[in-house]
C-alpha cells in the first residue's frame, strides 16, 4: 500500500496544478489585439489580464498599492515623470492589495507637452476611425476632463483623457495632464473610467458649445 502513497500524492499535486493553470487561463479576459498593441506601445511587457505577481518583474520602478485604485509605479523616462497604473477589479480594489490581484485595465499618466497629439495620432491610426467624445466631472468645481474613446465591441477599448481647455480652475497652471487608459470587457462608463462619465463633450456639458 505504501508504495502507492508517494506517486498518488505527486499525481494529486500535478492534477491540482493543472487545474489551477486551467482556471487561470479561463479567468483571463480576452483582450482585443488593437487594445493590447496600444498597451505594448506605451508600456512594453505589460498585459491586461495578468496578475500583479506576473507583471511586477517587468516594471522598472517599485509598485505601490493605492486603496480603491490599484497598483502604481512612478517612472522616469525621456518624457519626464509618468505614472503607470495597474488598475484592478472592483472586488480586488476592496481588499488590501495582493500579488494575486488581476489587472483589468492599464493607465499611463504623463504631463509631457507633446503627449496628447502624439497619442491621439497613434490611436487614430490603430483604430482607423474617429473616437466617441465624453466628459469626466471631477470633485473639483469647474474642473473637467475630456475623453476620447475607441471601443472594440464589448471586448475592450482605449480612452484618451486630458484636461478640458475651458476649465475655470487649474491645479497646475499651464500643465496638461494626459492619461491613456486601456481596458478589457464592455465599456461601463464611470465604472470603467473610475470617474463620473457623461456621454457628451465637456464643451456641450459646460454650455461653451451649443
Amino acid at each position: 500500500m505504501r508504495a502507492f502513497v508517494l506517486p498518488g500524492i505527486i499525481l494529486g499535486l500535478a492534477l491540482a496544478w493543472l487545474g489551477l493553470r486551467s482556471y487561470d487561463a479561463l479567468t483571463r479576459p480576452d483582450v482585443p489585439a488593437q487594445v493590447q498593441a496600444v498597451v505594448q506601445r506605451y508600456a512594453p511587457g505589460i498585459q491586461i489580464g495578468a496578475t500583479v505577481r506576473e507583471l511586477r518583474p517587468r516594471v522598472s520602478a517599485p509598485l505601490t498599492y493605492v486603496p480603491h485604485l490599484g497598483w502604481v509605479a512612478t517612472l522616469r523616462d525621456k518624457t519626464g515623470v509618468s505614472q503607470l497604473r495597474l488598475l484592478v477589479s472592483e472586488q480586488d480594489r476592496a481588499g488590501a492589495g495582493a500579488d494575486g490581484d488581476r489587472v483589468d485595465a492599464v493607465e499611463l499618466v504623463t504631463a509631457s507637452p507633446d503627449a496628447y497629439i502624439t497619442v491621439l495620432t497613434d490611436l487614430t491610426t490603430v483604430f482607423r476611425r474617429m473616437p466617441r467624445e465624453g466628459c469626466l466631472t471631477t470633485p473639483e468645481p469647474g474642473k473637467y476632463r475630456e475623453v476620447r474613446l475607441w471601443t472594440v465591441g464589448d471586448d475592450g477599448g482605449v480612452a484618451l483623457v486630458n484636461d478640458f481647455g475651458g476649465n475655470t480652475t487649474f491645479r497646475h497652471t499651464g500643465m496638461v495632464v494626459v492619461a491613456l487608459l486601456a481596458y478589457a470587457g464592455p465599456f461601463r462608463g464611470s465604472a470603467t473610467l473610475r470617474e463620473s462619465w457623461t456621454a457628451r463633450s465637456c464643451a456641450r456639458l459646460t454650455g461653451l458649445a451649443q
